[in-house]
């Protein structure tokens, strides 16, 4: 994990994958598809927070139920 200029924690695709059980491969499809949103996306390297993926995983979560 790394911090943002606000000093808020920044996750990686690999702390993603591990926090949610899935692989990174998962996690680069749920960001193709647009399940995920990065915060930071330069090139090869995507940044997630931690709120931003509770928030996407949620309404993905929503909208599979409905």
């Amino acid at each position: 994990m790394i911090g943002n200029m606000e000093g808020a924690p920044m996750l990686t695709v690999a702390d993603v994958a591990r926090e949610y059980a899935v692989s990174r491969a998962t996690v680069h499809r749920w960001v193709r598809v647009g399940i995920l949103t990065p915060a930071v996306r330069v090139e090869h390297v995507i940044r997630f927070t931690r709120e931003g993926v509770e928030r996407d995983l949620a309404e993905a979560t929503q909208k599979r139920s409905a």
